[in-house]
């Protein structure tokens, strides 16, 4: 019997090089196929007795389309030396950065994509800083071999990466769905190649469950409302009642506080001050080794202080759902040579779209910071065309297994509202470049994080 199953497939990703090669475990609903583009021609005839025919001509071969699912899968390796972190499928992230070798000395992708993806032993990043080029490298190639009772394998020469989308369900495992072209696709029959690289891949704790993510978001180009207050972390810090003394001077004179915290290297003149018995308007006045001068207060605070900056808004958001979806729009340059069945020649990138949308019950607990009052200020902010969140995904929380979508100059729209039994609020994002200058590559980083 010479049928194949795709249970049986293993999915292959060779470097340029054609000696380094990833396994990479993929779901079901995998599928591969190249169609023909075809010109009709039709004769037909006036008359009692007339012609009537249809030819077809094949013209060119579509570029190769394939598309398929993986886990997310970050996994600490020990070779190479030292300790570094890397995904099993994170060959497929950097192909999408448009790198196009691997060092297996150092675990470090080179190409377009930068040399400093393995961080370090608990974390691995993949950006996009040097992926602003006009087309990606041809080498890259897909097996998809059907290892069953007769050995069948098929072959993408010249693959490139165009999109990958994660869906956070939360009673799920993370998945990345990715989808992309080639240039052709071949019959290898059972000439099946062994993957050098399976870091991870027979692990069984390096899968990230859904429903332990997080969300941060902070707005950044201005205040709408009234602040949320936070803890440590970000750009807004926190010092705690222990770590300072309050100085309580008699009015009109502005109070200070003194102390030998490490935050207040974080803090700055005009950063918003809050905390129990702190006046609304307080800032910020001046600074100096020890002290903090505060302006617009009288009287004496108690509790723990915190700091932001003025244009700073922080939502206190709890995911339901969402998803995020990368894409390179990606095209291919075909020749239209008559008499001739024209393969396509490359590829060609398209503009780098980064978008998704995040999903939660609509709280208006304006108190802490909840949807409703990201709805209620994103809504009644009609003055601003652009806006401007510091958005991060933390796919299965902060702590190992976990992958994180940092999205630093987001822009939001204006969620949408859906009645259920339960309120619903469903809020867009688009990863932007920061400040609008379209020569960056910053609209957002991927980071692995693993131990």
């Amino acid at each position: 019997m010479a049928l194949n199953f795709t249970r049986d497939v293993k999915v292959i990703l060779e470097d340029p090089t054609g000696l380094i090669r990833w396994e990479i475990p993929v779901l079901d609903g995998f599928s591969f196929s190249q169609a023909i583009n075809a010109s009709e021609i039709t004769v037909n005839e006036a008359g009692a007795t007339s012609r009537r025919a249809r030819l077809l001509f094949n013209d060119s071969l579509a570029p190769v389309e394939w598309s398929f699912s993986t886990y997310a899968r970050p996994t600490l390796v020990t070779t190479p030396s030292p300790d570094q972190v890397h995904g099993v499928e994170e060959a497929l992230w950097a192909m999408f950065a448009g790198a196009t070798s691997y060092n297996t000395a150092t675990g470090l992708y080179s190409g377009s994509i930068e040399d400093a993806n393995a961080v370090d032993a608990t974390t691995n990043a993949f950006n996009f800083n040097n992926s602003n080029i006009s087309a990606f490298a041809n080498g890259w190639s897909l097996y998809f071999q059907f290892e069953g009772a007769v050995n069948q394998v098929y072959k993408i020469t010249d693959a490139v990466v165009n999109s990958a989308s994660i869906d956070f369900d939360i009673d799920g495992i993370a998945t990345i769905s990715w989808s992309g072209f080639g240039n052709t696709l071949s019959d290898q029959t059972t000439n099946t190649v062994a993957a050098t690289i399976i870091d991870g891949v027979n692990s069984s704790n390096n899968f990230i469950r859904n429903r332990i993510s997080t969300v941060d978001l902070v707005r950044t180009d201005k205040l709408v409302g009234s602040p949320g207050l936070e803890t440590d972390g970000g750009e807004a810090y926190l010092l705690v009642a222990s770590e300072y003394t309050w100085n309580d001077v008699a009015d009109p004179g502005p109070d200070t506080i003194t102390t030998n915290s490490d935050e207040q290297a974080n803090i700055s003149v005009g950063d918003v001050v809050a905390g129990a018995g702190v006046a609304a308007g307080t800032t910020v006045a001046s600074i100096d080794a020890t002290t903090i001068t505060l302006s617009n207060f009288s009287g004496t605070g108690t509790g723990d202080l915190q700091f932001y900056p003025p244009n700073r808004d922080v939502y206190n958001l709890v995911l339901t759902g969402g998803s995020i979806n990368f894409e390179n729009n990606i095209s291919y340059l075909t020749p239209e040579e008559l008499g001739i069945v024209n393969a396509p020649i490359g590829n060609i990138t398209g503009s780098r779209a980064i978008s998704g949308n995040i999903t939660c019950y609509l709280d208006n607990d304006v108190s802490s910071s909840k949807s409703g009052e990201l709805f209620a200020d994103l809504v009644s902010d009609t003055d601003t065309v652009r806006n401007t969140f510091d958005l991060n995904i933390n796919i299965g929380g902060t702590a190992a297994p976990s992958l994180k979508f940092s999205l630093p100059t987001a822009h939001l729209e204006v969620p949408v509202i859906n009645v259920e039994d339960l309120l619903t609020l469903d809020v867009a994002f688009h990863g932007q470049v920061s400040a609008g200058n379209v020569d960056s590559t910053n609209e957002a980083t991927i980071t692995y994080k693993g131990a």
